[in-house]
């Protein structure tokens, strides 16, 4: 893996108020993917070839005929009038009226189309659950095999211009500089990722959150994240959102998450499970949408929940540098059991206790001299801080 830097710490918050709000809820299929034509024009597909169109901010619905009963899974314009979406058994289908109208288009591929990047009209990029990525030059009416491998599970897929783009393929992050015809690994065990130019980007991987600045050649460590979310969207190189697609039962929790990383240099998130969003678009910073399986939603503050902006602790942490000995001193009197764990810059799990004390002492002097993320969780809540050992 590439070169690693470190200088954020992380803030998490549980939200007392969602800033999503229902537009529609109790669908009868499941919805799978949003896109934005622009703040007013929003185009929603499903299962079953449902596609649901508002052209007034979410004010009114309408169903339109996609031509096709097969799940849609994803969906993109590369313009107010020409937009793509793929499916089940290789379905492709193109309007060419912002989504009024649909026609099919002939891939010869059957398994499940589950990602799509357009460049324009003519030229854009598909992957599916098995066999290689495919480019098609002249719209669909033909594709060609790219060189990325004729295996994994190419959900996601992000070309930034003709020859720049990004894709997870057997759980690692591919990049491609010449159009598709090479590519290269730049990133590990990773479960999604977003790039708002070829520079910039933010990668969820099993070993932490990151954000590149130079195209995935360094990452800066963010947050060590103890849940996998399938779909990132960043709206400004400081703020991201994260979801997740697939849902388990009785597995880990799962969240809505938004990170920012503010004035001061912190990375702050804040997790939500009321909704449990699965993907989500803006327009602009503080105009998105977003599903799940029987719902759409709307944000128009861009923000998870009120107190995003607000999150004060009543947690210290001393001394800091340490050498020795950290001490955590609550400022309210805690009388509820606390999990503390320190993570090493590659958020590995180095030290893990449960506490219940006001003041608790934390033996590091096993630790190497470095930097390190110490997080607290007192029931569902957690707070990291960003400790040195010398």
């Amino acid at each position: 893996m590439k070169k690693i830097t470190t200088f954020l710490f992380l803030l998490i918050t549980i939200p007392f108020y969602s800033q999503w709000t229902q537009q529609i809820s109790n669908f009868s299929v499941s919805l799978n993917d949003v896109y934005c034509i622009n703040e007013n024009t929003v185009v929603v597909v499903g299962n079953d070839g449902v596609i649901m169109k508002t052209i007034d901010g979410g004010l009114n619905w309408i169903q339109k005929i996609s031509g096709t009963n097969e799940n849609l899974n994803k969906v993109q314009f590369v313009n107010e009038q020409i937009g793509f979406s793929v499916g089940q058994n290789g379905t492709l289908i193109k309007s060419t009226d912002g989504g009024e109208s649909w026609t099919t288009i002939s891939t010869g591929i059957t398994s499940y189309l589950t990602g799509i990047s357009c460049i324009n009209e003519n030229v854009f990029f598909i992957g599916a659950e098995s066999g290689p990525i495919r480019k098609t030059i002249d719209g669909g009416l033909s594709f060609e095999v790219e060189n990325l491998g004729n295996f994994g599970f190419k959900y996601n897929i992000q070309f930034l211009n003709e020859m720049v783009g990004y894709a997870i393929c057997y759980d690692a992050l591919y990049k491609t500089m010449d159009g598709g015809n090479s590519w290269y690994a730049i990133h590990d065990t990773v479960f999604s990722f977003f790039f708002l130019n070829e520079d910039v980007g933010f990668v969820n991987a099993s070993a932490g959150f990151y954000k590149t600045i130079d195209g995935g050649d360094t990452y800066i460590y963010l947050a060590n994240i103890p849940f996998v979310m399938d779909k990132l969207f960043a709206t400004s190189e400081n703020v991201v959102w994260g979801v997740n697609q697939d849902f388990i039962f009785n597995g880990p929790p799962d969240y809505t998450m938004r990170g920012e990383i503010n004035n001061l240099g912190e990375f702050q998130q804040s997790l939500t499970n009321s909704p449990l969003l699965e993907s989500i678009y803006f327009t602009n910073p503080t105009n998105g949408y977003a599903i799940n399986d029987h719902g759409i939603y709307k944000n128009t503050s861009g923000l998870l929940n009120l107190n995003d902006r607000t999150l004060k602790s009543n947690i210290v942490v001393y001394p800091n540098p340490a050498s020795d000995v950290i001490t955590i001193s609550f400022s309210q009197n805690n009388i509820q059991p606390f999990k503390i764990e320190i993570a090493n810059c590659l958020g590995e799990i180095v030290l893990s206790k449960f506490e219940q004390t006001v003041n608790s002492k934390i033996n590091v002097e096993s630790l190497s001299k470095g930097v390190y993320f110490l997080t607290i969780t007192i029931q569902e809540k957690k707070e990291t801080r960003k400790v040195m050992i010398e």
